[in-house]
């Protein structure tokens, strides 16, 4: 399959949906498109005032639906308003409907990821201004509501990561870059962030104080560390390129 932006364009994200059926592309033209397999153009609109950075699916269980994040501060949601008989359809053209318009950030959003079906319709997202933010749906069939739920600075709070070991000490405070759920049902909810100067933190959270805790920190000599599929084991695996997985104790050490 090819695909192809206007002309000039940077592509700066791509994304399969959830069957692998359609592909959906962002770039610095400030542009979303979506195309089917074989490469057919389903769909392209202006989406941001600025570069895009990521886009991501949501779900099918929750209906057809994007996320952006750009350089103009904003997350969007986006819908496809298609005949529902028609939604996905092999070459069959789809316009897509802003839904909700998340202003929340105070500086460019550079990642965001919908998090497992198993923890709901929710949200995170990163940016410049080093907060994470996680947003959810109340009501999963209202995509033009989202409550921001969580908000934290995201090398955990005002302090510089300790280096893991065998990376430089820096004086100064690293940015966000990407974020990605851990998808195992059997865990509390996790999240992996991957910072400017190759540090990955793993957040877990916790259900008792009902907030995020900072469970470790690693070199990871990666911006974009991703989770392993769940599969039954002792642990959970998360991967940071080029470095081979590191595993995750599933319990959290003990509080000193």
């Amino acid at each position: 399959m090819v695909v192809s932006g206007s002309r000039g364009d940077m592509v700066m994200d791509v994304a399969y949906d959830y069957w692998g059926k359609r592909v959906a592309t962002c770039s610095s033209d400030q542009s979303i498109r979506v195309f089917d397999d074989a490469g057919h153009k389903l769909a392209e609109w202006k989406a941001h005032a600025g570069t895009i950075w990521r886009v991501a699916w949501m779900h099918p269980e929750f209906g057809a639906a994007l996320a952006s994040c750009s350089f103009d501060r904003k997350v969007c949601i986006w819908e496809e308003v298609s005949d529902a008989e028609e939604v996905g359809l092999p070459g069959r053209a789809s316009s897509w409907k802003l839904q909700c318009e998340i202003g929340d950030a105070r500086d460019s959003v550079v990642d965001l990821d919908f998090a497992p079906r198993h923890c709901g319709l929710r949200l995170v997202s990163c940016g410049a201004d080093r907060m994470l933010r996680v947003h959810e749906a109340p009501d999963v069939v209202d995509l033009s509501s989202w409550t921001l739920i969580s908000e934290f600075e995201a090398d955990g709070g005002g302090a510089t990561p300790p280096p893991a070991h065998g990376a430089p000490a820096s004086g100064t405070r690293p940015a966000p870059l990407s974020v990605t759920w851990c998808p195992s049902p059997s865990e509390a909810p996790m999240l992996l962030v991957g910072f400017s100067d190759g540090t990955v933190l793993l957040w877990a959270f916790d259900e008792f104080h009902r907030r995020w805790a900072r469970l470790l920190a690693f070199d990871g000599s990666s911006v974009t560390p991703r989770c392993a599929p769940s599969h039954p084991r002792s642990h959970n695996t998360h991967t940071t390129s080029p470095q081979r997985p590191l595993p995750i104790p599933r319990e959290p050490p003990p509080a000193p």
